[in-house]
C-alpha cells in the first residue's frame, strides 16, 4: 500500500464552563450540541451514531478496502494498556488482521501493537494525543 492519506470525522457544538450530564468522560458534560444538550446527556447508542472517530474510521475502511485491504483491526484508548493487545491477538481471528488501526488517546501505544502483531500499524490520533503534541 503506498501513499497516505488523513481523514477527519467532526461532531458540531461548543464548550461552555457549565457541566451537564453523567454519562461519557474529559469534556463530554461541557460540549454541547446545537439541541442543547452535552455529549454526556446523550445515550450511548446516541453518542455512537455521532462519533467523530467513527466517521473518521469509516472513511479509513472504506479507502482500505478500495486498496485491497480486507482485514482491518481496529483498538483504540489503551491509554498506556499494551497487555490489552497480547489478549487481544489471542482471540480467534485477531491475529489474522492484515493491518490494525490504533484510533487514538495515546499514540505511543501503536509502536508496541506493531511490534507485538508484527503488522503495520496506522495511527488515529485521539483528542488526548493532539493536546500532548502528538498531532499532524
Amino acid at each position: 500500500m503506498d501513499g497516505s492519506s488523513v481523514q477527519r470525522g467532526r461532531v458540531q457544538g461548543f464548550i461552555r464552563p457549565e457541566a451537564r450530564g453523567t454519562g461519557g468522560f474529559g469534556y463530554d458534560p461541557h460540549f454541547y450540541r446545537a439541541d442543547g444538550r452535552t455529549m454526556a446527556e446523550l445515550s450511548r447508542a446516541e453518542k455512537h451514531e455521532i462519533s467523530h472517530r467513527g466517521a473518521a474510521l469509516d472513511m479509513m475502511k472504506k479507502m482500505l478496502m478500495e486498496r485491497g485491504v480486507v482485514r482491518i483491526g481496529i483498538v483504540s484508548d489503551s491509554h498506556g494498556d499494551t497487555r490489552i493487545f497480547e489478549k487481544m491477538l489471542a482471540v480467534h481471528g485477531a491475529a489474522d488482521a492484515e493491518l490494525w488501526l490504533h484510533a487514538g488517546d495515546f499514540a505511543p501505544d501503536a509502536d508496541d501493537l506493531e511490534a507485538i502483531s508484527e503488522k503495520r500499524v496506522i495511527r488515529v490520533l485521539g483528542n488526548c494525543d493532539l493536546f500532548r503534541g502528538w498531532g499532524l
